[in-house]
């Protein structure tokens, strides 16, 4: 016998339901939900960012934004994600240890205790799938280079996303179940036919059954949102309603950024006029530029001993630049300030028997970078620097698909991955197209709700 709370949201769903229009579809948004599906659930495993997000279908029906998300995914790591790592490990045998940032954090303890060399730390696998023809059986290599199935790595991913939801519902003392959920998640546009199968593979492994999966691409759920925000709140932005408006979709990414052309259609949807193409670009450019930078004042030695020895250090300035990207202002006077490890300083002082401060005021950097203690100071201009390989990548692509046939009249970017917070990346964008209306869903939860209304639709 189903318990009472599931009969309850089963006979408040058959209540909407009659309440809707002939078209079936609701008068505040225009979209609909098939009946019984008590709650949808979108799951993105991303290159660096993995995490998810949900709804209710009765609080769907009422308003579609009304979208949630876990709260405790990123262990109060401060305001650097709602979400958590892409990492997962593995101990010796293969067995599955952990995901997110409690994996990352294990590990580096590991690697500082020089325990870690039997693991299998797995990070950025999502994109060794990328614009591949995909078998069943494909492996893929860990941080050392050892192997194991990929189905076998992204399986337990996807499973301690679901767990963590099923987890959460048990909390909130719902007594819903896998079976009253919906679940869609979240692939790279630029995924062939064969990775999308092995994700759905890998899902079946989780505990999800082919009838309750929905797999969908980032950039369609990103236009999903966009156009039931706008439709909604009648929201005074560029129009994604109106019909034969073409958009183009700029997924950056850690590592690599997509575009997809969309054309705005006569009933509300969207359909795609140019496919996704990817370029090697992303966030992580931008991150070794700052590393690139702290190694040419330290010097080979200090910087290669430093990160051989200092696993968790290096793991915290990875955070701090991170979290930092997306607060440079592009028009900033003045100095930005990193935070930096003092293990850094530490390590030059035994190679060079001087202060790492002083020797960057004797440095070609004397004017341009300070360096006290756990603090760097780089100037503005410089730190713009850092950006442009990353920006000049970016416009490049997006001027070239923007003299193919067929994508002539193209007025919307949308924007989408946390990089675009940056305002240096935006400005750049802004400056190389003026008469383009620039959209950013920088925010890391816009895919993710984007899904779940997708979920709710179909």
């Amino acid at each position: 016998m189903e318990d009472s709370f599931r009969q309850c949201m089963i006979a408040v769903l058959h209540i909407y339901s009659r309440q809707r229009g002939p078209d079936d579809r609701t008068d505040s948004a225009d979209v609909g939900a098939k009946k019984h599906k008590i709650i949808v659930v979108a799951i993105e495993v991303g290159n660096e960012w993995s995490g998810y997000a949900y709804s209710f279908s009765n609080e769907y029906l009422k308003d579609p934004l009304c979208i949630k998300s876990a709260n405790n995914l990123n262990y109060g790591l401060g305001n650097l994600s709602v979400k958590t790592r892409s990492v997962v490990l593995f101990d010796e045998n293969q067995k599955f240890h952990s995901f997110g940032f409690g994996a990352e954090e294990f590990y580096s303890d590991l690697t500082d205790e020089c325990k870690h060399r039997k693991w299998f730390f797995f990070k950025y696998f999502m994109m060794k799938l990328s614009g591949r023809h995909i078998t069943r059986n494909i492996e893929i290599e860990d941080n050392t280079g050892r192997k194991m199935k990929a189905i076998e790595v992204i399986g337990p991913a996807i499973k301690y996303l679901k767990e963590h939801m099923l987890s959460l519902l048990e909390n909130k003392q719902t007594e819903l179940h896998n079976k009253d959920i919906h679940w869609v998640l979240i692939v790279p546009a630029i995924w062939t036919d064969s990775a999308k199968q092995l994700m759905g593979e890998a899902a079946y492994k989780a505990g999800i059954a082919e009838t309750q999966l929905t797999i969908v691409t980032k950039p369609e759920t990103a236009m999903i949102y966009h156009q039931t925000e706008k439709q909604i709140r009648k929201l005074r932005t560029a129009d994604l309603c109106i019909p034969g408006t073409k958009c183009m979709v700029i997924d950056l990414g850690e590592n690599t950024c997509d575009f997809t052309i969309y054309e705005c259609q006569s009933d509300g949807g969207h359909r795609e006029i140019k496919a996704a193409t990817g370029i090697s670009c992303g966030e992580n450019m931008v991150i070794e530029g700052f590393h690139e930078l702290i190694r040419n004042i330290t010097g080979d030695a200090v910087f290669q001993k430093w990160n051989d020895e200092y696993a968790y250090d290096r793991l915290a300035l990875q955070r701090n630049i991170e979290e930092k990207l997306g607060l440079i202002k592009h028009n900033r006077d003045g100095f930005e300030t990193f935070k930096v490890p003092c293990s850094i300083n530490k390590v030059f002082r035994e190679i060079n028997h001087e202060d790492i401060g002083q020797a960057t005021e004797r440095s070609r950097f004397n004017g341009n970078i300070k360096w006290i203690d756990d603090k760097l100071r780089i100037d503005g201009e410089t730190v713009k620097s850092l950006f442009t390989p990353c920006t000049d990548t970016i416009v490049d692509h997006a001027q070239y698909l923007l003299n193919e046939p067929g994508v002539e009249g193209t007025s919307i970017f949308l924007m989408v991955g946390r990089l675009f917070e940056s305002a240096i990346v935006e400005e750049a964008i802004k400056i190389a197209f003026p008469t383009v209306n620039i959209i950013s869903a920088a925010q890391d939860m816009v895919v993710l709700k984007g899904a779940v209304i997708h979920g709710h639709q179909h």
